[in-house]
């Protein structure tokens, strides 16, 4: 049966009957409650039976994750976090208009330290995606490291007017505006407010004996209407989500949502937009199910990629042993890089393998691992991509003679 907003329910049979209702709902053993200031009512959410669902589901799709990702090699493994973060950042950018390609966020994560604005746009950013892709990276404890995560994710992209001014936050008022300049949202206000939005939103976060998957959405939900920032309240939030979520599922998980987001970035707005809505009391459990519905989707479209990639990794498993029986690529070393770029080709990106990991793949010096790349690029099997660092990729002859799909092929 579909949630009825209380809007609805309002317009529907009236005033009366919905501020019932409200009741009814907010003090419902199965509501989860939270003292943040939503208009002149306060943020609850029901555990409704199709919320409930969603969530079983979530979990046992994420043991089907589990399992398909276990059986994929782990040279592997590390390229496909890689090129999944490359997703992430592009399209939580997308959500907020930054326009970014995984071009600019592979630059970014090989950059050290740019000292120029166009070195440095998006390689912080890259960078702390990059930690929670390793399972590196930390949910903040406090507002101060809120605040901390929030330079780095910025570092490079504020213009003068948008630095902050408070002791931690923004000392004046912010609104979010619809295409035509109409308001549509206003940050908490003065900073105090802010901070103690953010101490209820921190605990929502790590919330973990109450529904803490519902907990920890509503904790985004939260961070976006309280907006301590100028701007990349946004980007701030969805690296936050994911930290929790890289906590509750899975990184692969975490690093697949945003793609989802942008697609109906409408109804992702509109999500938040309903639960603001004074008529609807502060019910956010419309916004939990939706959010539940994208979690969900994300994990559907990560099975359907990590069955596709089984499917070619059993095909290249079969030409690399039809390649062995008839001697037609001598000597073995050869044949194992041939094998290693090869899943590293269906898996990762265009920026090549490092010396140093293909010399640990054969167990062998770089020295050594560089004769045989020498020898290979001289056959036109492989190409060099970068020399600092010395990286490598398949060559299109390459490619032809491993049988893969050309770059982008849908599967």
């Amino acid at each position: 049966m579909t949630y009825r907003h209380l809007k609805k329910v309002f317009h529907a049979v009236g005033a009366s009957a919905a501020g019932e209702l409200h009741l009814a709902r907010r003090n419902s053993e199965a509501a989860l409650r939270w003292d943040l200031p939503v208009g002149e009512h306060t943020l609850f959410c029901i555990l409704i039976p199709e919320l409930v669902s969603l969530v079983e589901v979530i979990h046992r799709q994420e043991v089907e994750i589990t399992r398909s990702w276990e059986r994929l090699p782990p040279g592997v493994r590390g390229h496909y976090i890689r090129s999944l973060l490359l997703d992430e950042v592009v399209f939580t950018n997308a959500i907020e208009g930054v326009q970014s390609t995984r071009r600019q966020i592979q630059d970014a994560l090989e950059d050290v330290r740019g000292a120029s604005r166009q070195h440095r746009r998006f390689r912080e950013l890259s960078h702390l995606y990059l930690a929670l892709g390793h399972g590196n990276g930390v949910v903040p404890t406090s507002v101060q490291e809120i605040r901390e995560l929030y330079d780095k994710i910025m570092d490079g992209e504020l213009e003068e007017g948008e630095r902050l001014d408070g002791e931690l936050f923004r000392a004046e008022p912010v609104d979010v505006t619809d295409p035509g300049g109409r308001s549509v949202h206003r940050g908490f206000q003065p900073e105090s407010k802010i901070i103690e939005g953010l101490h209820i939103t921190l605990m929502a976060m790590s919330e973990t004996q109450h529904a803490p998957l519902v907990s920890a959405v509503m904790s985004h939900f939260m961070f976006e209407c309280i907006h301590p920032f100028y701007d990349g309240n946004g980007r701030t939030g969805r690296y936050l989500l994911g930290l929790r979520l890289s906590e509750l599922l899975s990184t692969v998980t975490a690093l697949s949502l945003s793609r989802i987001l942008h697609e109906d970035r409408r109804k992702y707005y509109r999500a938040f937009s309903d639960v603001e809505d004074p008529l609807n009391r502060g019910d956010g459990t419309p916004f939990a199910l939706m959010m539940m519905e994208a979690i969900s989707e994300s994990q559907q479209q990560l099975l359907t990629d990590l069955v596709a990639h089984h499917y070619l990794l059993g095909q290249l498993d079969e030409e690399m042993e039809n390649l062995r029986q008839s001697g037609e690529i001598e000597p073995e070393h050869v044949r194992r890089i041939l094998f290693l770029l090869g899943q590293i080709d269906l898996f990762g990106t265009s920026s090549g393998t490092r010396l140093s990991e293909i010399a640990a793949y054969l167990e062998l010096s770089e020295q050594q691992t560089r004769h045989y790349l020498r020898n290979m690029e001289q056959d036109g099997l492989v190409s060099t991509t970068s020399l600092r660092p010395l990286r490598f990729i398949l060559s299109p002859q390459g490619r032809r003679l491993l049988r893969l799909p050309e770059p982008g092929t849908d599967w």
